[in-house]
C-alpha cells in the first residue's frame, strides 16, 4: 500500500507540470470569432469554389496573458481546415422528416511559399523570450483582429433519395410531392475555422512548443495542446 501511494505521488509530480504547460486555446480563455466583410472574385474561376474574406477577432477572456503566433505575417495565418456544419431535415419513407446534424471537415490547401517562409522563421522561436513582431502577447480583455481570405471547393450535403424514388408507387401523392421538393442540395448553416501551427516538420526538437511554453512562462501562456500543437478553433460563423 505504501509503495502504491509513493508511485501515485511520483506520478502526480511528473504529470502535473505537463498538464500545466499543455493548455488548449479554449482552456486559456481564447475566443475566436469571424465576420464576413465581402467576397472577392475567386482566382480559380474555372473551378466550383467558394471565396471568403473574413474579419477574424481573437479575444482573451481568460485571467492570464496569452502568447499568440502573429497570424498576419508572410508565413500565413495557419488556417488548416474549415469545418462545415449542416443542420437540416430530410424525408425518409418510414420515419417521415428526420433532423440531421453533420460536420464536414474541408482541408485548406497551404501556399508552398508560406510553408517555406514559416520553415525559415521557425528558428527564431527557440529563444528565451517571444520574438517581437512574430508573436503577440494578449492581455486579459484585449483582442487582436486580422483579415482572412481563402478559397475552398464548394461543399454540399445531398439528401439520399435513391431508395425512396424507387418506391414512388408505394407512397401517397402527398409523400411524392414532399420527395420532389426536398431533393435540393443543402448548404452549410455555419462553419468553423481551424488554425494550427506545428513546428515538428521544421525543427530537430519535437518538444519545441512545450519548451517554449516553459521559457516564456513569465510573459504569458502559449496555447499548446497535449499533442504539442498550437491550435485555435473559431466560434461558428454564419
Amino acid at each position: 500500500m505504501k509503495r502504491e501511494v509513493t508511485i501515485a505521488i511520483f506520478l502526480l509530480f511528473v504529470i502535473a507540470p505537463i498538464s500545466a504547460i499543455c493548455q488548449s486555446a479554449s482552456e486559456l480563455g481564447l475566443r475566436l470569432e469571424g465576420k464576413s466583410e465581402h467576397c472577392r472574385e475567386p482566382e480559380r474561376k474555372e473551378a466550383d469554389v467558394d471565396c471568403y474574406t473574413l474579419r477574424m477577432t481573437i479575444e482573451n477572456q481568460g485571467s492570464e496573458p496569452v502568447i499568440l503566433i502573429n497570424p498576419s505575417l508572410a508565413y500565413g495565418t495557419g488556417l488548416k481546415e474549415i469545418i462545415y456544419h449542416f443542420d437540416y431535415n430530410s424525408y425518409e419513407l418510414r420515419k417521415g422528416f428526420v433532423h440531421h446534424v453533420v460536420d464536414v471537415p474541408q482541408p485548406v490547401v497551404t501556399d508552398p511559399n508560406k510553408v517555406a517562409n514559416f520553415k525559415e522563421m521557425a528558428q527564431f522561436f527557440g529563444g528565451d523570450r517571444p520574438p517581437e513582431n512574430m508573436t503577440i502577447i494578449l492581455q486579459p480583455i484585449e483582442s487582436y483582429t486580422f483579415e482572412e481570405s481563402f478559397e475552398v471547393e464548394k461543399v454540399f450535403r445531398y439528401s439520399s433519395w435513391e431508395n425512396i424514388r424507387s418506391q414512388k408507387d408505394k407512397v401517397t401523392g402527398r409523400d411524392i410531392h414532399s420527395i420532389e421538393t426536398s431533393t435540393q442540395r443543402e448548404t452549410p448553416s455555419s462553419f468553423k475555422m481551424v488554425y494550427e501551427f506545428s513546428f515538428m516538420p521544421y525543427v530537430a526538437d519535437p518538444d519545441l512548443l512545450e519548451k517554449m511554453s516553459q521559457r516564456w512562462r513569465r510573459y504569458g501562456r502559449l496555447p499548446v495542446g497535449t499533442n504539442g500543437t498550437y491550435t485555435i478553433t473559431s466560434e461558428p460563423i454564419r
